[in-house]
């Protein structure tokens, strides 16, 4: 298949993650988190107004998809998606108007190429499960001591650092190439709400973080940390991601509590109702449509038993906050 102009950044040199610790890690299935939180607080340097593009790192000056994104190309009657009605009663539009949405973005040869791409994902993704099973397989013929939940875990971990770094890049492609109608609503609508506020992102104004300044952008390190999912080659390691931008997220409102309310006063307490539009601001700022590929990607190539816990639900929190900003287009179509 082949790999879309201006495709995804690079993978990570040799040495930035130890294969070691890193199948250590994935074979205890949970996510360390980093400690001190004081980079949310850090003022950013000036940027420029954000253009109706997302760029990638290795071709500045292009777009994601080839050109800019304003208005879609073709008009959706209120009668054919029925939005601009539902939205008017406060009711949020179903999943099958974002998709009618999502479709209406994209021209007629770009669905027929979606559609081409999302039959041959499926014989790809068939066959890297049948490469990985018989791997893990020979290694349980060949070391008794992996026959053992643990071992098997170890054994999972260590194959995926080999496996999959050299593969990811041109998967994304095919995953990126098989969504292109949700990425680019997707891109539509963080273009549009990049310069949103958080309360005016649906946050309330004690998990704001607002402080008055101009300069001062709220959970700044949790956006920095997700951004770096673009940058690791295995599934495990990017779910690591997601619950350490979790973890840098509840960080950033603990840090802002003991700086404003004084440390003799109690935290508030951030709930999943809480967490999932701060989650939807953190995934505007990241300017990355492609974490939607991302996170199918992902639950496609993680084994469930690493989806029961703490990075189930991370990875599910963050997929309901791109349907979320996906949802949010409507308003502008």
């Amino acid at each position: 298949h082949e790999k879309e102009e201006g495709g995804e950044e690079g993978d990570l040199p040799p040495g930035d993650v130890p294969a070691n610790a890193s199948a250590e890690k994935a074979a205890a299935g949970r996510g360390h988190s980093r400690k001190g939180s004081s980079a949310c607080r850090l003022e950013p340097e000036p940027t420029k107004q954000h253009p109706l593009i997302f760029k990638d790192s290795d071709d500045e000056g292009e777009d994601l998809f080839g050109k800019s994104w304003g208005k879609p190309e073709g008009d959706v009657t209120e009668e054919e998606d029925g939005v601009a009605g539902k939205e008017s009663a406060g009711v949020p539009p179903t999943s099958d108007q974002i998709r009618r949405i999502c479709r209406a973005l994209c021209s007629a040869d770009e669905l027929e190429q979606a559609t081409k791409a999302q039959h041959q994902l499926k014989d790809i993704v068939h066959e890297m499960h049948v490469c990985v099973d018989r791997l893990e397989s020979c290694f349980m013929a060949a070391y008794s001591e992996m026959r053992t939940p643990a071992g098997r875990d170890q054994c999972r971990a260590s194959i995926e650092l080999r496996f999959f770094p050299p593969l990811w890049s041109l998967l994304l492609s095919a995953f990126r190439l098989a969504n292109l109608p949700q990425e680019k609503a997707l891109a539509v609508s963080m273009t549009n709400n990049y310069s949103k506020t958080t309360t005016e992102m649906g946050v309330s104004e004690r998990f704001s973080l607002l402080d008055g300044s101009n300069k001062f952008v709220p959970y700044r390190s949790a956006v920095e940390q997700l951004q770096r999912i673009t940058k690791l080659s295995c599934p495990l390691e990017k779910l690591e991601c997601i619950v350490s931008t979790t973890r840098v997220l509840c960080e950033c409102v603990e840090e802002h509590n003991r700086q404003k309310e004084g440390k003799g006063r109690k935290n508030a307490t951030l709930g999943c109702d809480e967490l999932l539009p701060i989650l939807g601001y953190v995934v505007v700022r990241t300017a990355l449509p492609q974490l939607i590929s991302e996170c199918c990607a992902m639950e496609e190539f993680i084994h469930e038993g690493y989806l029961m816990g703490e990075e189930g639900y991370c990875l599910t929190t963050l997929q309901t906050a791109l349907m979320y900003v996906t949802s949010l287009v409507t308003k502008s179509v």
